[in-house]
């Protein structure tokens, strides 16, 4: 069984935890109920969790390596990790019902969820611009939007890869119903390619295209949404906003902590990888893919950077640009970015 459909089959269930940390709440539950934390350096943690959007790839190193060096715990924070596979909505989801304090996922998904009302707020964004794509072998010949009309795409309606797919067609000008659109889960999307059941499937372009690369020795064409003008932000930490309002000294030790976790894995991302392996033994055999997965995230979170601004700066900017995207092809939504996001938990530049 090839890498890739091994990672698609690995969750059974729809969502599996993954506790790394010695002390921390029960598996799925929200810690919201805890004291604040605890003075800097005086040895007693708080208990918080966070969830991902997908089971471990290797954007998700930075927060078990935080664990593994002991950022997190310097911090204050004894931190618990959750893998959704149900997609970065369904996560953002949980944060905003409180079953999970913290997510980091697409915040562009935060932002499709905060319009409808959830209760959620961006405290920092590591990816501006987020490298979403529709995935094709290339030898399928497809390397425009264009092209992808009269073909099938797998999505997923519980991500925000197939929530902005729609966005994406119509700024390329292609409509829904000149492709044909496959729902599946969030695992099976690469699967999809890589056992031909459709031409294409929307992913990351620092994600899947390595694992359906791998898994098929093929190259894999991404068209990008932004080659459609289609920007939206990327990656970040998100809170629970009440969790936010009764926790505010353990949300900007979870930003500080995280800020810190992701700015050491775009230093060394073989370490940042390893630790990410070594919290998830099942996904061992592919850690040659996470640490190339890593590496790509990696690059763009440094190249992204905001000048003159701490890593994980929310550019008012970049987000007005995201959200009129958004309010243009899926809307109406609010285009106004406080009611979204806030620069106020991040540490000084």
């Amino acid at each position: 069984m090839t890498s890739a459909i091994r990672r698609a089959v690995t969750v059974t269930g729809a969502a599996v935890t993954l506790v790394v940390a010695a002390a921390c709440s029960s598996s799925g539950s929200s810690s919201a109920g805890n004291p604040q934390a605890p003075q800097s350096g005086s040895g007693a943690t708080t208990p918080v969790s966070v969830v991902t959007g997908f089971t471990y790839v290797g954007a998700y190193a930075p927060l078990y390596y935080g664990i593994a060096n002991g950022t997190y715990k310097a911090h204050n924070i004894n931190l618990s990790v959750k893998s959704e596979a149900g997609g970065t909505i369904t996560a953002g989801e949980e944060v905003a019902q409180g079953k999970i304090d913290f997510g980091f996922i697409d915040t562009s998904a935060a932002s499709t969820l905060i319009a409808k009302g959830a209760g959620l707020t961006v405290l920092a964004t590591y990816q501006p611009v987020d490298d979403m794509a529709v995935l094709t072998l290339s030898q399928s010949g497809i390397k425009t939007a264009k092209d992808l009309i009269g073909k099938s795409i797998a999505t997923s309606p519980t991500g925000s890869l197939g929530a902005l797919l729609p966005a994406f067609l119509k700024a390329a000008g292609v409509s829904n119903s000149q492709v044909k659109m496959v729902n599946v889960s969030g695992q099976q999307l690469q699967t999809s390619v890589i056992t031909h059941q459709t031409e294409a499937a929307v992913g990351y372009a620092w994600g899947q295209t390595v694992t359906i690369e791998a898994a098929t020795h093929q190259p894999v064409t991404a068209i990008l949404y932004s080659s459609a003008g289609v920007d939206i932000t990327g990656y970040g930490l998100i809170v629970n906003s009440s969790y936010l309002k009764a926790h505010p000294d353990v949300a900007r030790q979870m930003v500080a902590a995280t800020s810190t976790a992701v700015e050491a894995s775009v230093k060394d991302p073989t370490a940042a990888n390893d630790a990410g392996v070594a919290a998830n033994p099942a996904l061992a055999k592919d850690s040659d893919l996470s640490l190339k997965e890593l590496q790509i995230f990696a690059k763009e979170v440094d190249d992204q950077r905001t000048p003159g601004k701490p890593l994980g700066w929310n550019d008012p900017a970049t987000w007005t640009k995201s959200l009129n995207i958004i309010n243009k092809y899926m809307g109406p939504i609010p285009t106004d970015g406080s009611k979204y996001y806030t620069n106020a938990y991040l540490p000084a530049s």
